[in-house]
């Protein structure tokens, strides 16, 4: 309930919600000699119709 509440809320943004965690983060990389800003772009495909074990295809 307390999470629908805060959704709610017009000033409830992405921007606002994320504002603290993107100025930990700034602060945390300028302590930093090497900064590493990694990208996961690895694709899931959770159909289990395309699963494969072994040698055969499960349906």
């Amino acid at each position: 309930m307390a999470l629908y509440r805060l959704l709610n809320e017009d000033n409830a943004t992405f921007e606002a919600l994320m504002q603290p965690h993107w100025q930990q983060i700034c602060e945390h990389i300028e302590g930093q000699s090497v900064d590493l800003l990694v990208q996961d772009t690895t694709q899931v495909l959770f159909s289990l119709k395309f699963l494969l074990v072994g040698f055969f295809l499960l349906i």
